[in-house]
């Protein structure tokens, strides 16, 4: 017998072999994916998997509506004494750092400054006390996780500068949301970490640039998990569903 000839058919059938399994692999894993995409994941199939993964659900499981509008957007232009950064944002610092007293005297300065700061809502979990405090804009009552004002204070009381990212928004069109436990799967498996607790779930929108600009964005839902002081963007529907878990922009404290 001809072993070399032998050895090197079975070099090519275990090659044959490596390929159709991995050909096999890759088959099912697509059918599993698309299987999410087209079903709804049952509670007990999501309870199952956090338990695998020691992951702690810490809030009451939320009921979003099944559809949310889009939007169309572009960046508001400050006037002159405002300069833009590499983003699009922008910001204004103070040589001499702007002094307030209170809660009042804050929102006074910042109305001044800022003539649409009451599209903006404060949010506490993404602020830190006495070094920045956060605001994100809101449509609809909900947050636009790149729209913010970020106030930084240089010491207690005393605004060193503003940051501004504000969307100028047209309306588009409504589209269908994914039920809440497929966006929590595509987070726990997408994010591909184990042992936390999730502490909360919001619904807001995330910016997207426009295709084919540079200068539009597009607002699509996305839900925002909070670990620890991390916040972490998921989107919400269908289009770009196989998108990685994101780090909301500027919103890690």
């Amino acid at each position: 017998m001809d072993w070399s000839r032998a050895k090197t058919i079975f070099i090519i059938a275990f090659l044959i072999l490596d390929l159709f399994l991995g050909a096999q692999l890759s088959h099912t894993m697509q059918q599993q994916s698309q299987f999410v995409e087209e079903n709804d994941i049952s509670a007990q199939q999501l309870q199952q998997l956090l338990k695998q993964a020691k992951i702690k659900f810490a809030v009451k499981a939320p009921s979003p509506p099944e559809q949310l509008d889009t939007y169309k957007a572009t960046i508001t232009a400050m006037d002159n004494s405002w300069n833009r950064d590499e983003k699009g944002g922008y910001i204004k610092e103070f040589r001499n750092p702007l002094s307030y007293r209170n809660q009042h005297e804050l929102e006074g300065i910042l109305h001044k400054e800022i003539p649409f700061f009451g599209e903006f809502d404060y949010m506490p979990a993404l602020s830190t006390p006495s070094k920045k405090l956060v605001y994100l804009q809101m449509v609809g009552n909900r947050p636009i996780y790149d729209g913010k004002i970020e106030v930084n204070l240089s010491g207690s009381h005393r605004i060193h500068s503003i940051h501004v990212t504000r969307f100028q928004l047209e309306k588009v069109q409504a589209v269908q949301l994914v039920p809440f436990n497929n966006v929590l799967y595509r987070f726990v498996t997408g994010w591909n970490k184990t042992d936390f607790t999730i502490s909360s779930a919001t619904l807001g929108y995330q910016a997207k640039v426009y295709p084919g600009t540079s200068e539009d964005y597009w607002l699509i839902p996305c839900w925002c998990f909070r670990v620890g002081n991390s916040h972490l963007l998921v989107n919400a529907t269908n289009r770009g569903g196989d998108e990685d878990v994101e780090t909301g922009p500027g919103i890690t404290k």
